[in-house]
């Protein structure tokens, strides 16, 4: 039979909860409720035919798990007699259709997240309403989201590259990552005249004099082999802090025996751990062109005696850390 099922109930719900239309009365939005669902029943001949059947649609309905109002009607058929058949199925609060879908604990995260905007950058909350699931998404980032609005704010046209925001805990992938948020949030805050459309770029190093930065060359060390001049030059290797990084400057060694490590340290590490990453598919082989400092810090990674398949990514140090390693070559 071709009658509205709570699962089909639910789905409505769901739709709902699709659309952002749950969520955003959260925000002071429309509100939606007390609110009529669709309903398709049993008509007077399938009552007649088919009452075992109805009589168990209406026990399914009516069931202890509902968390929907059933507005009755009476019938009196010739047949069967008086009887009464759900005519309207409402869901009266939004507290309901959260329950109904599941969606309680999703929607006290949005809450609290729609608090804290409110108390730090209440010019965003319009973006909230407008995109409350995409929000939602973002509700571990969305602290880290609010420092870096704050901060630019507070520095507008700073004049440097993302690496150089040195805020704690937030590194310039995050930053890339969240980069199409970010120019939305930033839209509602910033002066126009404070926007650069044309500004692009993500990397950055300190002027070193009498120096160069190659990068992203990985295993492709190869490609330098013949390059006679980087053998007469202090060459100095930084790459991530994982076995991959401590294999790649092994590599590098056998072309440049020379290559002394930057930044692949242990002290380093322990700095940075918030922003921990996963290796995963780790290097277990012996390097034998690492120094015995090097080869003990690698053989902890392989072995986990930090923790499971470590990795810091360069790019998550913080420039001011890099700053001051620096003045010590």
């Amino acid at each position: 039979m071709n009658w509205t099922t709570p699962a089909e109930l639910k789905a409505q719900v769901q739709k709902l909860w699709d659309r952002g239309l749950l969520l955003s009365t959260l925000t002071g939005g429309e509100e939606i409720f007390p609110r009529r669902l669709t309903l398709k029943g049993p008509d007077s001949r399938q009552l007649s035919d088919s009452f075992s059947e109805v009589r168990d649609w209406i026990a399914r309905l009516s069931g202890p798990a509902k968390q929907f109002r059933i507005v009755w009607r009476s019938i009196n058929h010739r047949i069967l007699g008086p009887n009464e058949i759900p005519a309207e199925i409402w869901i009266d609060s939004l507290d309901d259709a959260l329950g109904l879908i599941g969606k309680r604990r999703a929607a006290e995260q949005f809450a609290a997240l729609f608090a804290q905007t409110r108390k730090h950058q209440p010019a965003l909350l319009p973006w909230l309403a407008k995109r409350p699931l995409r929000a939602l998404e973002l509700v571990e980032e969305w602290p880290r989201i609010l420092e870096i609005v704050t901060w630019l704010l507070k520095h507008p046209r700073p004049g440097i590259y993302l690496r150089q925001i040195d805020l704690p805990g937030i590194h310039s992938k995050f930053i890339e990552g969240q980069r199409g948020v970010l120019g939305e949030l930033l839209d509602l805050v910033l002066p126009p005249e404070e926007i650069d459309a044309r500004a692009t770029g993500f990397l950055a190093f300190p002027r070193v004099p009498d120096a160069m930065v190659i990068f992203g060359a990985g295993y492709g060390f190869e490609n330098f082999r013949g390059v006679d001049w980087l053998g007469e030059r202090n060459i100095h290797y930084w790459g991530d802090i994982d076995t991959h990084g401590f294999a790649i400057l092994n590599q590098l060694r056998g072309f440049f025996p020379h290559t002394a490590s930057f930044l692949m340290d242990q002290q380093t590490l322990i700095e940075h751990q918030v922003l921990w990453g996963f290796e995963p598919s780790p290097e277990t082989g012996i390097l034998t062109r690492l120094t015995a400092e090097e080869s003990a810090f690698y053989d902890q990674l392989r072995l986990n005696d930090l923790g499971s398949q470590i990795r810091l990514e360069q790019e998550k140090i913080g420039f001011e850390w890099l700053v001051e390693a620096l003045k010590r070559v």
